[in-house]
Parts: C-alpha cells; sequence; structure tokens
C-alpha cells in the first residue's frame, strides 16, 4: 500500500528523526505529470512486493519549504534508510526510459533491493 506523506513527515525522514530501522521509498510527483500517473500502478505493485519496506507518494506541490528535499523534476524516486545513520539515495535516471511511466518496475525494484537496509 501506498501512503501519501505530508511534509512534516517528509521532513521527519529526511533530517534523521526517525530512529528506528526502516526502509522507506518515496515517489515524489506532479498532478501535471502523465508519467507520474501512469507510474502510480508501478508503484503500488511494488508496494504489494515488499512486506519489509514502506512506500510513500508526496506531491511536490505540497512541499511549503522547499528546502525539504530537492527534486529537479517528476517523477523522482528516493529510497530512505532510517536508524541510527540516516541515508538517503536517488533512483538515478534511466539510460532507456520508458514512454509511458519513465521508470520501469525492474529498474526500481533493482534500486530498492540494492539500497534497502538488509
Amino acid at each position: 500500500m501506498v501512503e501519501r506523506i505530508s511534509s512534516e513527515s517528509l521532513l521527519k525522514l529526511v533530517s534523521g528523526q526517525i530512529k528506528e530501522k526502516s526502509t522507506c521509498v518515496i515517489k515524489f510527483y506532479s498532478n501535471g505529470c502523465h508519467y507520474c500517473h501512469e507510474l502510480k500502478s508501478v508503484f503500488e505493485t511494488l508496494s504489494c512486493s515488499y512486506d519489509d519496506v514502506h512506500f510513500f507518494a508526496f506531491n511536490v506541490a505540497d512541499q511549503k519549504d522547499k528546502k525539504i528535499y530537492a527534486v529537479s523534476g517528476v517523477p523522482t524516486i528516493c529510497l530512505i534508510n532510517t536508524g541510527p545513520t540516516t541515508s538517503v539515495k536517488d533512483l538515478s535516471e534511466p539510460a532507456e526510459p520508458d514512454a509511458t511511466t519513465w521508470y520501469t518496475e525492474n529498474f526500481i525494484r533493482k534500486f530498492i533491493d540494492k539500497e534497502k537496509t538488509r
């Protein structure tokens, strides 16, 4: 299940305020982005594949303070490992973007599997 995340919760995640160990994947999106709309079902499918990963969606229009997390475009996907030390990783741009969703399910899955806390 993908939950929409607030600016306040996003700030807690990226600033290291969450001390419990967990892995979170966030899709940054915009209502006007056709890739973002098409990627929604892919992201939902991925969220059902991982029992140990939390999936969130954040609408960039909700970002009140532009300094919370800078994205250069949408969709942007990042993975945050929380705990004693917090790490934040952005998914790289695909060499060959999908014409419909930009990122493919397999591309995102490889990123999660590589970067998540074990």
